[in-house]
């Protein structure tokens, strides 16, 4: 009899854990990997083994509030349990089919809903279907027992399975990054001792710099041929803003972690003849926990300016010893969030912290601006100036903001990038009024990392990637800069402007290039197409 209690026990715990590890397993296939830095990985494995710590105290308190309750002893109790975890992964997929079903333009929805459902209403109705379908197992497993054995069986197999088929991709992934040369050396700590570093010394640095990027914010023309905006109103708000506009300006490159690799490189970090890379680890914003020099905070840092560095749960800013920077969240809020990214993405973990966090701050970095504003105002100003980078992820989706500011969300791409252009829009009014007040001789920059374009207009494939480079490039500073270094027109000579007109430092202007870069899922992730405009 005990030795029958102690293999039905293993089989529990054995289907359990291999539940249990399908989503990680799934998740961890190259793709994903290629994106994660050590922090995450660190991070991902701690939050899998606490899960599983209080999965297991569950078990046991499942299992005797079930014998308590209704006199039953419950065949595979922990089994049941990994389960109802399994399937909390398929609440944002199914949310979204709601979503589409029943407030969307489907058929479905034209015809059989009113359209009066909101969106915190389909998210409980979705935790509740994604409930009843654990409910439908535990009954199962009460009632049938031949097809809870099947079950079993199916659980296992299709464990294995998924865990053997994601080992064997991930082997010829371990296998290219150990057969690739090692890349980016040619910048670690080159600009640091360049000729062209020697300051101006009678120039000394008494002005704070703002430097602000808007993920995805394209050219005010080119969202004027979108109809997302008219044109000479927003011409007339920055105008009155203090902020020239400086137009046709490209981004170097056309994916976020290269642009802002380029940016902290002060250089191209990556062009057509370099070595294929294969994950993003020396790119922004893993680079920044490396052992190595950041150009950009340490020529700022250099001057006797503090660098302040503003990230969000995609690129988060840490403190680390020897770093030349300060954060204005707290570590570990950003690095749950950044958590909720990763693995947990489809889960419900990551909405219910976004409506708890969000009643005191912003941690997903879409209202950055409004944050550091936040942070400005709730502490004592020092005696030193400050180089403050940062980085806001609107209007880039997820579109939750009307054209006001005020809270909405979108399901049409359209609508919802034209109403959080218009808002952040509204925030750069709003932040240059307080700056144009408070520090009237500081150097503002706001620019796009890439372009958008628009899902509802045909293109080719060349007129996307010009619509991608064309970026949002609005800047304050003294007119003799202007006249002396010209209008910077891509993002490597924006941040080489504001280091020579803020620091007297004597930076060149690069040659007008944009960069096309890929994603892990493309068969040319690793490499750059150059385009010159």
């Amino acid at each position: 009899m005990k030795i029958y209690f102690f293999k039905y026990l293993m089989k529990d715990f054995l289907c359990g854990i291999l539940i249990f590890l399908i989503p990680l397993v799934s998740f961890l296939k190259p793709y994903n990997l290629k994106q994660l830095n050590i922090d995450d990985i660190y991070l991902l494995i701690l939050s899998q083994i606490i899960i599983l710590i209080l999965l297991i105290m569950l078990h046991f308190i499942f299992y005797s509030a079930f014998k308590f309750i209704f006199k039953y002893k419950l065949v595979y109790p922990f089994t049941l349990i990994s389960v109802g975890y399994y399937i909390l992964f398929f609440f944002i997929p199914l949310n979204i089919f709601f979503e589409d079903v029943v407030v969307g333009k489907t058929i479905l929805s034209q015809k059989f809903f009113d359209n009066n459902f909101s969106f915190q209403e389909l998210e409980i109705y979705t935790i509740f279907f994604l409930f009843s379908i654990w409910i439908s197992f535990i009954l199962i497993f009460i009632y049938l027992n031949k097809l809870s054995f099947i079950l079993i069986k199916s659980f296992i197999f299709f464990s294995l399975l998924n865990i053997f088929f994601i080992m064997a991709m991930n082997l010829y992934y371990i296998n290219e990054i150990f057969s690739k040369n090692d890349l980016l050396k040619k910048n670690e700590g080159v600009l640091i001792s360049n000729s062209n570093l020697e300051r101006d010394s009678i120039k000394k640095n008494k002005v704070n710099v703002y430097y602000i990027i808007l993920d995805s914010m394209s050219d005010i023309q080119q969202a004027d041929n979108y109809k997302l905006i008219k044109l000479n109103k927003i011409k007339k708000i920055l105008e009155t803003s203090k902020l020239k506009y400086i137009s046709k300006t490209y981004s170097s490159y056309n994916v976020t972690y290269l642009t802002l690799t380029s940016i902290m490189e002060i250089d191209f970090p990556i062009i057509e003849s370099d070595t294929k890379y294969v994950n993003r680890g020396k790119f922004y914003s893993s680079m920044m926990y490396r052992n190595k020099l950041i150009p950009l905070p340490e020529l700022v840092t250099q001057t006797g300016s503090k660098f302040i560095w503003v990230g969000n749960f995609w690129g988060n800013c840490v403190e680390l010893l020897n770093k030349p920077w300060k954060c204005i969240y707290d570590k570990s809020l950003i690095n749950i969030m950044r958590l909720t990214s990763t693995i947990y993405f489809t889960t419900p973990l990551k909405p219910i912290l976004l409506k708890w966090l969000s009643q005191h701050l912003d941690y997903n970095g879409q209202r950055n601006i409004k944050n550091y504003v936040n942070y400005r105002k709730n502490n004592k100003k020092e005696n030193q100036t400050e180089f403050v980078f940062i980085h806001q992820l609107s209007p880039h989706g997820p579109h939750n903001v009307s054209n006001d500011c005020t809270p909405n969300k979108y399901i049409d791409e359209y609508t919802g990038y034209k109403s959080s252009y218009n808002c952040v829009i509204k925030e750069i009014a709003e932040f240059m009024k307080l700056i144009n007040k408070d520090d009237p001789d500081a150097i503002v920059v706001f620019q796009g990392d890439h372009g958008w374009i628009n899902p509802n207009e045909i293109s080719t494939d060349k007129e996307k990637v010009k619509l991608k480079a064309k970026i949002f490039n609005a800047i304050k500073a003294p007119n003799e800069c202007f006249e002396k270094f010209g209008n910077p027109e891509t993002t490597i000579n924006t941040i080489r402007f504001v280091l020579n007109c803020a620091y007297g430092y004597n930076l060149p202007f690069l040659r007008k290039f944009h960069y096309q870069g890929f994603y892990e899922n493309n068969p040319n992730y690793g490499i750059v197409h150059k385009n010159e405009y």
